[in-house]
C-alpha cells in the first residue's frame, strides 16, 4: 500500500485538482520524454528505469516507484511511495529543481513541504498500519 503523489506542472493559484477549480485552458504537460528523463537523472542519480513506463528510487529507508507513462510529452508522473518520511525530501528536491508541484491524492491538496506534508504522510502511514493489522488479525481467525 503506497502513499500516492502526482507530479504535475500547475500554477500556484491552483490549490486543488477539482474540476471546479481548474481553468478551461489547463492541460497536463511536464515536458518531452527526453527532457523529463534527463531532469530526473540529474536530480536523482540513483534512479533505475524498469521499462519505458516505470522507474524506481530505492534506498534503505524508502522506495518510490514512478509511473512515467509512455506518452511524449509526459503529462504527469505518479509516485507510489513506500517506507519512511525521508522520501519527502526526494519529492521536494524534484519539485524545487523542476518547478513541478506535488499533489497528495489522499488529501486533495498540493504539498507545501511544511509540517502539513509530514502530517499527511504520518496519517497515511498510520492508516496503512491499521489496514495491515486488520488483515493480519483476520488471518488468525
Amino acid at each position: 500500500m503506497s502513499w500516492d503523489v502526482l507530479l504535475i506542472k500547475a500554477p500556484p493559484e491552483i490549490t486543488s485538482l477539482s474540476i471546479k477549480q481548474l481553468p478551461d485552458d489547463f492541460t497536463l504537460k511536464l515536458d518531452s520524454r527526453p527532457n523529463v528523463i534527463s531532469l530526473l537523472n540529474e536530480i536523482v542519480p540513483e534512479i533505475q528505469y524498469l521499462d519505458i513506463k516505470w522507474a524506481r528510487i530505492r534506498t534503505d529507508d524508502f522506495s518510490i516507484e514512478m509511473n512515467i507513462g509512455s506518452n511524449d510529452p509526459i503529462e504527469a508522473v505518479m509516485l507510489h511511495v513506500y517506507g519512511k518520511e525521508n522520501s519527502i525530501q526526494v519529492i521536494k528536491r524534484i519539485c524545487q529543481y523542476t518547478g513541478w508541484r506535488a499533489y497528495d491524492t489522499s488529501t486533495d491538496s498540493f504539498l507545501d513541504f511544511d509540517e502539513k506534508t509530514l502530517d499527511s504522510f504520518s496519517r497515511w502511514k498510520s492508516y496503512k498500519e491499521r489496514i495491515i493489522e486488520f488483515i493480519n488479525s483476520t488471518k488468525k481467525e
